[in-house]
């Protein structure tokens, strides 16, 4: 929160960043922002690292409708794509759909750079030996709940890294939850590193933490 030298307002600013962010990168873009609120005359008074889950439940919390639906901002499944999963959603008795990238009729149209799409696989294979064999695409961003499962699923959700979607699938496993799997459009949108073996040490521990943390 920016507090100015003259007598207005405060104004509360939520910054979403890419959830594969290192710790290093996230201090410097916390240290740029400061810099500028410093610049214009403001005090950063407060600041709060959510986290993925953090920030979806209170969304889930004020959802009025019937049904909820997520999407990458870089809209990497197009806008289009909405019409039709929420009319599957809407016809069946599926709790929960999900985009899906690795299913009949799905189209990736631009890929991700090869190292990270080698990266998704390999999340996904594990995500599939350790949670849920059935499910091709863990980790595309384009998932609709209807509202009651989706307040049951983000009010046990604990995860705010890259493996938040895999824990969301897992619970809804545990709880009986039918979940529909629905080809998508899909399109690379944005720039990410990885590292190696980082990242995947840190995929196999967070797999692991959440297949024997909930049971």
């Amino acid at each position: 929160m920016a507090q100015a030298t003259t007598r207005i307002p405060g104004y509360e600013t939520t910054i979403v960043t890419r959830s594969e962010m290192t710790d290093e990168g996230l201090k410097a873009l916390t240290d740029r922002i400061n810099a500028i609120v410093g610049e214009f005359g403001g005090e950063v008074v407060a600041t709060e690292d959510w986290g993925k889950r953090k920030f979806a439940y209170p969304i889930q919390k004020e959802a009025r409708g019937q049904y909820i639906f997520f999407m990458d901002a870089d809209l990497s499944v197009p806008i289009d794509e909405l019409a039709g999963a929420f009319a599957t959603l809407a016809s069946g008795d599926e709790a929960m759909l999900i985009g899906s990238r690795k299913i009949r009729g799905a189209r990736v149209e631009r890929h991700q750079p090869l190292i990270r799409e080698y990266l998704g696989n390999c999340f996904t294979l594990l995500a599939r030996v350790l949670l849920w064999w059935r499910i091709a695409d863990f980790t595309c961003g384009f998932k609709g709940f209807r509202r009651d499962p989706a307040k049951l699923l983000f009010g046990l959700q604990q995860c705010d890294d890259w493996a938040f979607d895999a824990e969301v699938l897992y619970l809804a496993r545990l709880a009986g939850m039918r979940v529909r799997q629905y080809p998508v459009r899909w399109s690379h949108g944005k720039q990410s590193r990885v590292r190696f073996p980082r990242d995947i040490y840190r995929t196999l521990v967070a797999l692991m933490k959440i297949r024997w943390r909930v049971r």
